[in-house]
């Protein structure tokens, strides 16, 4: 089994007010980080996908995910990264429905279970610390 972790760059999405999202999401991903490790110490093959590390475009970041062929992908998103993370979960699931999508992050957190109506192309949250 093989699981795949996204960090979003995200960006502002409230209208007209000074972009500042990059600022406030510049920070490592600690828990995808810890969750990683720990998957790893267990035997599963791990990949961490941090857009702020290395930037490109949504294209070719849903090209390099599927094609790594992970069966599960997790995001950490905060409110700001929330609607870039599920774009990119969206087109992953378009182009291949297998893999299982994972939010997490301040934003499902804060929000809950009701995303799971509004977005369908995630298939779980983890809400709270992941364990």
């Amino acid at each position: 089994m093989k699981a795949l972790f996204v960090h979003p760059h995200g960006r502002n999405w409230l209208g007209n007010l000074k972009d500042i999202s990059s600022i406030f999401n510049l920070m490592p991903p600690l828990g995808m980080m810890s969750i990683a490790a720990y998957l790893e110490a267990k035997g599963m093959e791990v990949e961490l996908m941090d857009c702020y590390a290395r930037p490109m475009p949504t294209p070719e970041l849903v090209a390099h995910i599927i094609g790594s062929k992970p069966d599960v992908v997790g995001f950490s998103c905060t409110t700001s990264s929330f609607l870039e993370g599920y774009g990119i979960a969206h087109s992953i699931k378009e182009q291949a429905p297998e893999i299982k999508i994972v939010f997490g992050g301040a934003h499902a957190c804060s929000v809950g279970v009701s995303l799971l109506d509004t977005f369908p192309a995630i298939d779980y949250l983890i809400i709270g610390e992941g364990r």
